[in-house]
């Protein structure tokens, strides 16, 4: 049969829980599917995935004087965390994460940068 195409960033997919929540502190996973162009499943090791967490702010807002230490946690701790992928077979990668706060994040998922 046809062999898939080189690995599209834009038509792989993630799935699992780890890529819309998370609980601050705590290992979360979620699967990356690479996919070609095509939207075709890869079948093998296609190289590095890596994936970045960026953090943008708090969600919970409370009535309590609080520091407000977003300068602090940017500054000092980095906004960003990283995930750790590793290759399970058929172009599939586990990527575990943890991120140390909780609140509104992105998440960049790169293939071969």
């Amino acid at each position: 049969g046809a062999r898939p195409g080189q690995p599209s960033p834009a038509h792989s997919t993630t799935e699992g829980e780890g890529v819309v929540r998370f609980v601050a502190g705590t290992a979360q996973t979620f699967i990356v599917q690479a996919r070609d162009a095509a939207s075709n499943p890869l079948d093998e090791d296609i190289g590095e995935v890596s994936v970045s967490i960026q953090w943008e702010n708090y969600d919970t807002l409370t009535t309590m004087q609080v520091l407000d230490d977003t300068e602090l946690n940017s500054a000092e701790f980095g906004s960003y965390f990283f995930g750790r992928a590793t290759y399970i077979g058929d172009g599939r990668y586990s990527v575990e994460y943890t991120a140390l706060r909780e609140g509104t994040h992105k998440m960049y998922v790169k293939i071969n940068n």
